[in-house]
C-alpha cells in the first residue's frame, strides 16, 4: 500500500539555531513519517512567497516560511531518508504561479543581505520591483498557453529533486474534451516522463470527474486521489457511496471525509454525522484493496508532539483487532464531528499518556467511533476479520439503503447502513452474530429494524438468503 502524507508551508523555514538545517523540526518529522511507512511528501509548492514583485515583501515571506536555500536543502533531505516529495499545483492558479515563477527567477539572483525588511511602509518606487520577468502574464490567456510555462516551471523543480506532482483538478471537466486543452494536459504528462520516467503526476479529483479521468491512466496522470466528493445530499448518500466503491485503482483520502469538508456541510444531524461517519470508515479503512491519503494532524494523529508516543498507522490497525487489548489507541475524537478532529481540536493520544491529557484524551464513550470498533475489534478476532476482508464486495442500494456485501470462500461479512430518518424493517438478524453502532441496541435480542442513520456489521455463513432487505 502507497502511503501519502501531507504538510504545510510552515515546515519549510530552517529554525535550527546552529544553522545545520531541522527546518522546523523536519528532521524528527522524517523520524516519525517513516515509522508510518510513508512514501511520499507532499507539499504545496512555494511559489507563494514570491507572489509579490517587491523583494522586501519576498524577504518578509521567505523569514516566514523558508528561503530558496531552506527549500532545496529540506529536499535534499527528504531524499536522503527515501521520502519522495511533490508538488501540489491548483489548475485554476496556473496563471499567478507563471508570475510568481518569473519573481522567483530573479529572486534567486538577487542580493539580499543590504535590504531592511523591518518597515514594509517604505515608498515603493520602481527600483523595489523585480523587473526582469519573462514570464508575466500573456495576451493569450488560453490554458494551453500556460501548460506550455507550467513545463518549464515542473522541468526547473525536477532538476532540484523533486520526484512528482499533484495537480487540484478545479476546473469545469470540458477542460478535458477533445481538442487543444486535452492535448495540452496530455502534452504536460508526456514531457515530464519523456525527462525522468520515473516522475509520478498525480491529479486529484471530486466524484463528479471520475469518468472523464478514467480511461486516461498513463496518458494524462498516473495516480488518482479522491478528495472532493460533490452533489452529496442526505436523499443520495447511499448511492454515492455505492458509486464511490465502485472506483478502481484510486487513492481515497479519507480524512476529506469530516464534518467540515462533507458530512457537515450537507448534514446538520449530529447522529447522521456520527453514523455515517462509522459506515464510512468501516468501508474504506479496512478495504484492502484501494490505497488511501491520510493527512496526519488533521486526522487527529497527533503525529509531531513529543510528548506523546507517535501515532503509527500499523500500530492502531494491530492493537484494534487484538482481543483485551491492554494498550488501546486513541486516534478519533468521540463527539459529534463524527470521529474526525482538526489540527487546533482534540488530538490523537495512547492510552498510557492518559496522565498527560487529563483534558484532552478521547475516551471511550458509549456512542463514538473509537467505541464502535472496539466492538468490532472484541467480536471478530484479527485474522478472521482481516481474512473477511479479502472478499469479493458486492452493493445494493435499495432507496436510502446501503448493502455492502464482502464475501469470501469460508463466511460473508454483511454491512447495512440506513442512512434517512425513518425506521426501516429488515429481515430479523439473530443476536449472535450482530454488531450495531447503535449503542442503544440491546445486543441479546434479535434485531429486525434499523433506526434512522444506524449500521449494522454481522456475519452470514449460511449463504442461505441473498440479501437482509424487506422489498
Amino acid at each position: 500500500m502507497k502511503r501519502y502524507y501531507y504538510i504545510q508551508p510552515k515546515y519549510f523555514k530552517d529554525t535550527s539555531a546552529n544553522g545545520t538545517g531541522d527546518f522546523n523540526g523536519i528532521s524528527e518529522k522524517i523520524k516519525t513519517i517513516k515509522k508510518n511507512g510513508v512514501d511520499v511528501l507532499i507539499i504545496p509548492n512555494n511559489l507563494f512567497i514570491y507572489k509579490s514583485a517587491i523583494i522586501e515583501e519576498i524577504i518578509s515571506k521567505e523569514m516566514a516560511y523558508g528561503s530558496w536555500e531552506d527549500f532545496k536543502n529540506m529536499i535534499q533531505k527528504l531524499k536522503e531518508n527515501n521520502i519522495k516529495l511533490y508538488l501540489e499545483f491548483k489548475l485554476s492558479q496556473i496563471a499567478e504561479d507563471i508570475d510568481s515563477f518569473g519573481n522567483l527567477n530573479e529572486r534567486i539572483n538577487i542580493d539580499t543581505s543590504s535590504y531592511n525588511i523591518q518597515n514594509l511602509e517604505i515608498e515603493k518606487n520602481e527600483s523595489y520591483y523585480i523587473t526582469k520577468n519573462d514570464y508575466t502574464k500573456s495576451n493569450d490567456d488560453s490554458l494551453e498557453s500556460k501548460i506550455g510555462i507550467l513545463k518549464d516551471i515542473w522541468n526547473f523543480y525536477l532538476q532540484i529533486g523533486i520526484s512528482g506532482f499533484v495537480l487540484i483538478f478545479d476546473q469545469n471537466k470540458n477542460l478535458l474534451k477533445k481538442g487543444k486543452t486535452d492535448n495540452s494536459l496530455r502534452a504536460l504528462y508526456s514531457n515530464v516522463h519523456s525527462n525522468l520516467a520515473d516522475v509520478e503526476i498525480i491529479y486529484k479529483i471530486s466524484n463528479k470527474n471520475y469518468n472523464v479521468f478514467k480511461n486516461s491512466k498513463n496518458k494524462l496522470f498516473d495516480t488518482l486521489i479522491l478528495d472532493r466528493i460533490a452533489n452529496l445530499k442526505t436523499k443520495n448518500i447511499a448511492k454515492v457511496i455505492r458509486d464511490i466503491l465502485s472506483f478502481e485503482d484510486i487513492i481515497y483520502n479519507i480524512t476529506y471525509l469530516n464534518e467540515k469538508r462533507i458530512i457537515h456541510h450537507y448534514i446538520t444531524n449530529r447522529i447522521c454525522n456520527d453514523e455515517i461517519a462509522k459506515m464510512l470508515l468501516t468501508i474504506l479503512l479496512f478495504n484492502n484493496k484501494k490505497h488511501f491519503l491520510y493527512f496526519g494532524d488533521e486526522l487527529g494523529l497527533n503525529l509531531f508532539n513529543k510528548f506523546k508516543p507517535p501515532f503509527i498507522l500499523d500500530v492502531f490497525l494491530d492493537n484494534y483487532f487484538k482481543e483485551d487489548s491492554t494498550k488501546l489507541i486513541y486516534p478519533w475524537n468521540t463527539n459529534f464531528n463524527a470521529g474526525f478532529s482538526t489540527s487546533n481540536s482534540i488530538k490523537g493520544v495512547i492510552e498510557n499518556s492518559y496522565e498527560f491529557n487529563n483534558l484532552k484524551i478521547q475516551k471511550n464513550e458509549n456512542n463514538s467511533v473509537l467505541h464502535y470498533f472496539k466492538t468490532i475489534s472484541n467480536k471478530f478476532k484479527k485474522n478472521a476479520f482481516q481474512q473477511s476482508f479479502n472478499y469479493k464486495l458486492k452493493t445494493k442500494v435499495s432507496g436510502n439503503i446501503l448493502e455492502l456485501s464482502y464475501q469470501t470462500d469460508d463466511n460473508k461479512l454483511i454491512l447495512l447502513a440506513n442512512i434517512s430518518e425513518f425506521i426501516i424493517k429488515i429481515k430479523e438478524v439473530g443476536a449472535d452474530c450482530l454488531i450495531s453502532s447503535n449503542w442503544k441496541l440491546d445486543i441479546n435480542k434479535d434485531k429486525e429494524t434499523l433506526n434512522p442513520f444506524e449500521v449494522l456489521i454481522y456475519t452470514d455463513s449460511s449463504y442461505n438468503r441473498n440479501s437482509y432487505l424487506e422489498h
